[in-house]
């Protein structure tokens, strides 16, 4: 099997176990809750408690428990002993699987316990954890490595795409392994029901399967008391909130206990928090986008020529760029000009601009040639909450209740090389932060910042972000837009629709960033006016009423684009199903 073929698998169970097939879980609710209170009364024999609690269907995001009765914040609502807690632990496993097991890296945890699992599920009907086996998904076909070609291309993130492909790898090369060690074990005369899988092919697809119930339902190895990932009963059912309502504690004894982080009434859903995670994370291991995810990060290969793109485009000569251009394709011929980027000089930078931007990590040249050669530059950014953060040696500092810039601080000290007007005021600048290239990358810069190139550096990432969303992706946000109200007159597939959501999240973020931008442009022109004994409030309202026109300016072509564009996708009811009106 080819390394990225595992990616068009779209498998309903492994085929090589249709008797585990026959016994897994239906869809319908009456049969889910069924097995939820057989596995209520098999953790209830075991020592555990967990019957104030029932699984229900009726929330949008599938399957997931509520309470049935009423708790107090710091109430224990399950207890569930370590003993049913299945993990890839060594000293609790057979000796030829704990083989197995010890032959992964730690970091590859979730292999570790897709093996675990495997084996658990070859002796059903006569293992302890049958009843964990019986409710695991029978498909995960919203995870992306089970997605095909065309649905992976529709996500147009090509390091989430690397992921995939790297993860479809490494099944395949370690299906092989445990394929191998099967065919010893064999080739031994060990009898079939004491080899690690009973005998059963453990090939791509099974151990895909095994290694998606690993990353998403299990807990993570990081949070256990003694750093082992596990597989608990019914915690896999609890779904995801970022403001949850319980939490997972453990005793001393290494019991699980779910608490109540707050009230809880009758018929609340309980929810955990997985992780501050971004999109691409929760996408790739957990197979959904959560709403509005405030903690989203994405990256994007991005050549630093591009800067000097967005400021010919919006600044200089637009009549000087390709018309290629907005199709997302640069050609270097279309920017280089004799007469240089603000008509005084050529664009090649000069040695002191070459010195700084050569300090940048992630930039792929080991020598920078320049912004005039064919060589790309390229480095991969970040935009997002953790996007200053990411490729820094240190914690970044906060500033009062300020969030953290959402801006790579790569893009912002390249910025500032690339737009300085001489040596002296990029001198001023790097001098500033005694030569800290890190430092040099923050937005907020303090009392010795230099005015004047502060506020051109800003409108410059403005206008990147701008022209980065018009053009940086496959498609624009405007025919995201189209295709999402094309979408809803014609039944566009799960994974489509998971596609489309996905990047429209990217984008928002993107469109977010230059009304960021400018609120730090403000705190400058503020904290200019202030140095030069100017009316700070008479400036502050002024601004306030240009945000209010903005604003309403704002509204009003959003009102039109989709007044336009309404008329534009109109379905008509024959098709709809529905009134045009």
């Amino acid at each position: 099997m080819s390394r990225t073929s595992l990616l068009m698998v779209h498998q309903e169970y492994p085929s090589s176990n249709e008797g585990y097939k026959s016994i897994s879980p239906k869809t319908k609710a009456a049969e889910n809750e069924k097995a939820f209170e057989e596995m209520q009364r098999w953790i209830a024999y075991e020592g555990g408690v967990v019957s104030n609690t029932k699984i229900a269907n009726k929330f949008k995001k599938g399957m997931g428990v509520t309470s049935l009765v009423d708790h107090k914040e710091g109430d224990v609502l399950m207890f569930i002993p370590k003993s049913l807690h299945l993990t890839p632990n060594t000293e609790t496993l057979p000796p030829a699987l704990a083989e197995l097991v010890e032959a992964l890296p730690e970091e590859l945890w979730h292999f570790r316990l897709a093996l675990v699992i495997l084996h658990e599920r070859s002796k059903l009907g006569r293992g302890k954890f049958d009843r964990l086996m019986m409710t695991q998904p029978a498909t995960f076909l919203r995870t992306p490595m089970f997605f095909n070609r065309e649905q992976l291309d529709e996500l147009q993130d090509t390091y989430l795409m690397s992921s995939v492909v790297a993860n479809a790898g490494l099944i395949r090369d370690n299906s092989l392994f445990a394929t191998r060690a099967m065919k010893k074990e064999r080739d031994g005369g060990t009898p079939p029901l004491d080899q690690p899988f009973s005998g059963q092919n453990v090939g791509p697809n099974e151990l895909g399967w095994a290694v998606a119930i690993a990353k998403s339902r299990a807990i993570r190895p990081d949070t256990t008391p003694d750093g082992q990932p596990r597989l608990v009963p019914l915690i896999d059912f609890i779904n995801h909130s970022f403001s949850p309502n319980v939490r997972v504690e453990y005793d001393s004894d290494g019991n699980l206990l779910l608490v109540a982080e707050r009230d809880i009434f009758l018929g609340d859903e309980l929810t955990l928090n997985y992780g501050f995670l971004p999109n691409s994370a929760f996408l790739e291991d957990f197979g959904f986008l959560p709403q509005k995810n405030p903690h989203n990060t994405f990256c994007h290969a991005i050549d630093l020529r591009f800067l000097v793109i967005s400021h010919l485009y919006f600044v200089a000569d637009q009549s000087k760029l390709s018309d290629k251009y907005t199709g997302g394709e640069i050609d270097v011929n279309d920017w280089r000009r004799p007469e240089g980027i603000d008509g005084t000089g050529p664009v090649p930078l000069a040695s002191w601009q070459i010195e700084i931007l050569k300090k940048l990590p992630g930039v792929s040249q080991t020598e920078f040639l320049g912004l005039d050669t064919d060589d790309r530059q390229m480095m991969t950014v970040y935009f997002g909450e953790k996007a200053s953060s990411i490729a820094r040696k240190r914690p970044i500092v906060a500033h009062g209740d300020e969030p953290p810039q959402r801006l790579d601080w790569r893009l912002v000290a390249a910025a500032r090389v690339l737009f300085a007007n001489s040596k002296e005021e990029l001198t001023e600048s790097w001098d500033a932060v005694e030569g800290d290239i890190e430092a040099f990358g923050e937005l907020r810069r303090g009392k010795d910042m230099n005015f004047d190139l502060e506020k051109r550096v800003l409108r410059e990432l403005e206008n990147f972000c701008k022209l980065f969303l018009m053009g940086g992706y496959g498609s624009t946000r405007l025919e995201d837009d189209i295709q999402m109200r094309q979408d809803k007159a014609q039944e566009l597939s799960v994974n489509a629709q998971i596609g489309l959501d996905y990047r429209i999240a990217n984008k928002e973020l993107l469109r977010d960033l230059p009304g960021e931008l400018g609120r730090f442009n403000l705190e400058i022109m503020r904290e200019e006016a202030r140095r030069e004994g100017k009316d700070v409030e008479s400036m502050n309202a002024a601004w306030d009423r240009l945000i209010e026109m903005v604003q309403a300016s704002e509204n009003q072509q959003k009102k039109m684009n989709e007044e336009g564009m309404s008329g534009l996708l109109s379905v008509p009811a024959s098709q709809s199903g529905q009134d045009k009106s």
